[in-house]
């Protein structure tokens, strides 16, 4: 009779058929994990290659923003000084016509000045010597009044006393106004001297 293990592997073969399937599913699964592993990689990789493109393009944005923001802000900066330096510029030249015309309002009110009072000196010159002419010609009026009234006609017969001579009255003097100058009147020679004989 044919015995019932006939044809069946023994348990020692199954044990070795067993480990060489286990081996090849150990295999399979290394490689398949490898895999996974590969795959998992190259999406990360993707995946952050992605991320550092957004952020470049995100930073390139915002770095344009910040740009055109910053030119933005320098433009509003230069208007702002070149109206500042206009304002500055028209009020300097504001006060330097101001000092200008001060300095020569100073200047022309200084000479007025000075003329005034060259022109009040000459006029208090004018007046002394006008006035201490006066008194001379009163003194010598009084002298030639004196000398008149002391005169004594020389003895019938005789000629004129050789040499004695009668000045002649002078005229009436008027004091000038003060500040003014005024020529003193001529003096009139002749008719003085026929008065003087007279006497």
């Amino acid at each position: 009779a044919q015995a019932l293990t006939a044809g069946m592997p023994d348990p020692a073969s199954v044990e070795r058929q067993k480990a060489g399937y286990m081996r090849s599913l150990e295999d399979q699964e290394k490689q398949s994990q490898s895999v996974l592993d590969l795959q998992k990689k190259q999406q990360m990789d993707y995946i952050y290659s992605q991320a550092d493109q957004q952020k470049k393009q995100l930073y390139m944005q915002i770095d344009q923003q910040v740009k055109q923001q910053e030119m933005a802000l320098t433009q509003q900066y230069n208007q702002q000084l070149l109206q500042l330096n206009q304002q500055y510029h028209q009020q300097k030249a504001a006060l330097e016509t101001q000092a200008m015309q001060l300095t020569m309002e100073y200047q022309q009110r200084s000479m007025q000045d000075e003329m005034m009072k060259k022109q009040f000196q000459l006029q208090k010159e004018q007046y002394e010597v006008q006035q201490r002419f006066h008194m001379d010609m009163q003194k010598l009026h009084h002298a030639s009044q004196a000398q008149t009234a002391s005169y004594a006609p020389p003895p019938a017969g005789h000629g004129a006393a050789t040499g004695s001579y009668v000045p002649p009255a002078p005229a009436a003097y008027a004091s000038p106004a003060v500040g003014s100058y005024v020529p003193p009147p001529a003096l009139n020679g002749g008719g003085g001297s026929e008065s003087g004989e007279g006497h």
